[in-house]
């Protein structure tokens, strides 16, 4: 009974919603879900969402023919993670050597 409900609901919101609109809506709402969760790597997960729609970004907006496949999808969130990974070690790293600085370093009088 309730899963004739669900499908029955799930039919009427395709006839009238887009299927694209409905996993955008989903995928948000997962989203969200799991910051509220977990809030552990979520930075990551930017990185990757606006990596990811990079390739969409550059052949809707720009016009520049960049080809939608699976691997330049991969190419683009392998590429943000690293460089989001370098960030948060250059980042740290600065910490570091200004914490040792202070400790280490001469005093200002």
């Amino acid at each position: 009974m309730i899963a004739e409900s669900i499908n029955t609901f799930i039919t009427f919101l395709t006839s009238h919603i887009p299927v694209e609109v409905i996993m955008l809506t989903l995928f948000i709402a997962f989203l969200w879900v799991l910051k509220k969760v977990f809030n552990i790597f979520f930075g990551a997960l930017k990185v990757i969402i606006a990596s990811a729609t990079f390739p969409l970004f550059l052949n809707k907006v720009l016009k520049i023919a960049v080809p939608l496949t699976k691997q330049s999808f991969l190419y683009y969130i392998n590429l943000g993670l690293v460089l989001y990974i370098l960030y948060l070690f250059i980042r740290s790293s600065v910490t570091i050597g200004n914490f040792l600085g202070s400790i280490f370093g001469r005093r200002k009088k």
